[in-house]
C-alpha cells in the first residue's frame, strides 16, 4: 500500500500533518495489500468561508470494483483529516459488498 500526501498548487504541508494522515488511512487500508494507491491532496483555500482547510483522498486499489474520492473542509488540517478519514471508512465498508 502506498500512500501519498500532498499540498495543492505547491503548499507545503508539515511532518506532524503528514503523519497524522498517513496513520489515520492507514488504519483504515490495513487489509489492502498492493497494488493499492492513495493519494491525500490538502488545499489551504483563502476564500470568506470558515471552512478553508480542504482534504481529497483518493483510493485505488485492485480490491475495489470503482476508486474512491472523498474531500471534506473543515477549519484546520486536522479535523479535515478526521472526518474525511471517517467518510472514506464509510465508503470502504460500502465498496467491499
Amino acid at each position: 500500500m502506498q500512500i501519498i500526501i500532498k499540498g495543492l498548487h505547491g503548499l507545503h504541508i508539515p511532518d506532524d500533518i503528514k503523519s497524522y494522515a498517513h496513520d489515520k488511512i492507514s488504519l483504515h487500508l490495513d487489509g489492502y495489500n498492493e497494488p493499492t494507491v492513495c493519494e491525500v491532496v490538502c488545499d489551504d483555500t483563502h476564500g470568506k468561508g470558515a471552512d478553508n482547510k480542504y482534504v481529497h483522498i483518493t483510493v485505488i486499489s485492485s480490491h475495489i470494483k470503482n476508486p474512491i474520492h472523498v474531500e471534506l473542509g473543515a477549519k484546520n488540517f486536522f479535523t479535515a483529516i478526521d472526518t474525511a478519514t471517517d467518510k472514506l471508512a464509510r465508503a470502504l465498508h460500502h465498496a467491499k459488498r
